[in-house]
């Protein structure tokens, strides 16, 4: 529960992290991993979706590219971190945001969903 409620944030227009992001990235992957530890324990399959989100303002098309955009940093990044590919997935956010005037910085983010299978024993 503690990673679907971790949130990464990016900066205006950008697949770049927001400063002062270490923390929640060093807390993200530590979680995963002992998340991957219990999984194996209780002979569960584990997959992190990761969901990236964007503030609104700009054209559909351009959303559309900068969510995934977000989406494969933090992807690359937990991979570079230990965690292997196969543990994550990208999905695109139920709706893509566009069209707005005001931004809404808190939006700029990647959210996560961790989803449960038994594994084969």
């Amino acid at each position: 529960q503690g990673i679907e409620k971790s949130k990464i944030y990016f900066d205006n227009e950008s697949a770049i992290f927001l400063a002062g992001q270490e923390r929640a990235l060093n807390a993200l992957v530590e979680d995963v991993q002992q998340l991957l530890v219990l999984s194996q324990a209780l002979h569960q399959s584990v997959r992190l979706q990761i969901i990236g989100n964007n503030d609104g303002r700009g054209s559909k098309i351009y959303n559309q590219g900068l969510v995934q955009q977000r989406a494969q940093m933090l992807f690359d990044w937990l991979h570079r971190h230990g965690i292997e590919k196969d543990k994550l997935m990208i999905i695109p956010p139920p709706v893509i945001r566009f069209g707005e005037n005001k931004a809404n910085p808190s939006q700029r983010k990647v959210n996560f969903q961790v989803i449960f299978e038994e594994a084969p024993r």
